[in-house]
């Protein structure tokens, strides 16, 4: 399961860079590929991911941050899937449309440095 690891670190290193590096295309991309999808169709992304990182913790030197990361992950995916549909549309209309490119360029930030984290301590 150390691949699962590798994979999404440098999955999260490269997506973390393009919203840095070109933080008006990744966000159009995001907006043409997510917002028109249903919130409780996305739900499954973040909770198979979160499933992958609880199954590959024990893989990782660091099993209690990536345990931690997989039940988070899991929490946003069954927000996505239970929570108000309203406020779950406010809160992908904000990220899409007006969220700043400051907060894009953060996000990224945050990404690229939990990559290299998983990566460092994998």
């Amino acid at each position: 399961m150390i691949w699962v690891l590798y994979g999404l670190a440098f999955f999260w290193i490269a997506a973390g860079t393009s919203f840095i590096l070109y933080t008006e295309e990744s966000r159009r991309f995001l907006e043409n590929s997510m917002a028109k999808m249903n919130p409780k169709f996305l739900a499954f992304i973040p909770m198979i991911v979160g499933v992958l990182l609880i199954l590959a913790a024990r893989a990782s030197g660091a099993f209690w941050f990536i345990l931690i990361l997989g039940l988070l992950a899991i929490g946003k995916g069954l927000y996505f899937l239970l929570g108000p549909r309203g406020q779950i549309k406010a809160l992908f209309d904000w990220w899409f449309k007006s969220a700043q490119d400051r907060t894009y360029r953060f996000w990224g930030l945050i990404v690229v440095l939990l990559g290299m984290v998983i990566l460092s301590w994998t």
